[in-house]
């Protein structure tokens, strides 16, 4: 649900100025402040899978191609 803002503030997902009368909503995750077109446009960050061999991320050039 989105509702117009009553005072000026800071996105918690872009870091951008709320301002005014923009449509803001409250994350689900953390109940913060988010504007409506940023609500959910974070991508959950990916735990990266480490080679053993060289310690680059995989998929790298020490497995063989499928």
């Amino acid at each position: 649900m989105s509702f117009e803002a009553k005072y000026s503030g800071w996105c918690a997902e872009c870091d951008d100025r709320i301002h005014i009368g923009d449509d803001i909503t409250y994350t689900d995750n953390t109940g913060t402040l988010v504007h409506m077109d940023c609500e959910g446009s974070a991508q959950p960050e990916r735990k990266a899978e480490v080679c053993g061999t060289c310690w680059l991320t995989k998929p790298c050039d020490c497995e063989p191609s499928a």
